[in-house]
This record gives C-alpha cells, structure tokens and sequence, in this order.
C-alpha cells in the first residue's frame, strides 16, 4: 500500500507546473536583506572534477550552474532557510591540449542559509539573476585565459 502511495506522490509531484518546484527551493541573492530574522549558517555546493585525468588522458566532462545553485539551494532548505545568499563561487577549467572549454569542469559555490519573515512587503531583496551571474563568470574566466595567454609570450 505504501508502495502505491509512494509513486502516486511521485507522480503528482512530476506533474508540477516549473514555477512551482522554482518556488519550493529558498530563494538566491547577491545580498543579505534587512529585514532577514536570523542566519542558519554556511552552506555549500560542488560538482564536477578539478583536474584532468591524467592516466586515461580524458578531460573532465563540463558541468552546469544550474546543478550546482540547485545543490546550494537545498542545501539551504535542508538548513530550515528561505533564502541563501552567495558568498563565493570557484570554476576551474581542466583541460587537456589547447582546446578552449565553454563550460567548467569544477563549480564550487558557498552561501549562508538565512530565514527571511513571511511577510516582506517592506524588504528590499536583491535576488540574483542567474542568466547575468553565469554570463559574468564565464567573461571572467575568457578574460583571465587571454591575459594568461599575453602572458606566456
């Protein structure tokens, strides 16, 4: 019987509209708000490989930014948080040969986990935009290799 029940909620949840599971996980901003009632703590999320393996001469497969933010925002529900805020974010680009990667294959992001009140119609919240922050990230990493690259000339 609980079997049963167990892929009817399954099922139901599936069957979501994409808004609604967005709204389930805590929110992500660039900023802590004033009007937030208490920090939960730090919270973390990684994926992918930092180096290449070397042995079987394979490049690590990229990975995406999204995986990765969805990771720290449960993360931050499993905490008891509404909301997290990004404290830092590492990609490193391993690589073999002098192919140029578009995607990471290393994401790291840290965030503290805050409970923001129910009512916030009074708060200003600077919500990140995560379409802009991996478009920034990824012109960071173009701009370091090119200056790494006048570099070694």
């Amino acid at each position: 019987m609980t079997h049963r029940l167990a892929i009817t909620l399954l099922t139901a949840a599936s069957c979501l509209p994409l808004p609604a599971l967005a709204d389930a996980l805590p929110m992500l901003l660039r900023e802590f708000p004033s009007c937030m009632s208490s920090r939960l703590g730090p919270v973390t999320a990684q994926a992918g490989n930092r180096a290449p393996d070397m042995r079987g001469g394979r490049t690590p497969p990229g990975v995406g930014y999204t995986r990765v933010i969805n990771q720290l925002r449960e993360a931050a529900a499993d905490k008891g948080g509404n909301a997290v805020v990004l404290r830092g974010h590492r990609a490193d680009y391993a690589d073999i040969g002098a192919r140029q990667r578009k995607h990471p294959s290393y994401i790291e992001l840290q965030g503290t986990a805050i409970v923001l009140p129910a009512e916030r119609s009074a708060c200003t919240l600077a919500l990140l935009d995560i379409d802009t922050f991996v478009a920034n990230a990824r012109q960071r990493q173009r701009e370091a290799e090119a200056s790494h690259s006048a570099l070694a000339f």
